[in-house]
């Protein structure tokens, strides 16, 4: 018998996916840093996961975590 619930990574992959296909609409300009904050969204899975909370907060905490990392990498740089 197969899973019924996705994981948070297959959540995370059709999120992209869905969320990917604004790049088709999009100025070109802004097509990779939808690519980036997608790319960064993802980075957070396991610890998504372990936590148990709702995927897709858990996609845009992840993408904020990273954000404010480069902000600091950039300040203290």
């Amino acid at each position: 018998m197969g899973r019924s619930t996705p994981t948070v990574r297959q959540y995370f992959d059709a999120m992209v996916k869905n969320y990917g296909r604004m790049g088709s609409v999009m100025r070109a300009e802004d097509c990779p840093y939808l690519e980036e904050i997608l790319r960064l969204g993802r980075m957070h899975s396991p610890e998504v996961s372990m936590a148990n909370i709702d995927p897709e907060t858990g996609f845009i905490l992840s993408v904020l975590i990273e954000i404010l990392k480069k902000i600091r990498e950039h300040e203290d740089g």
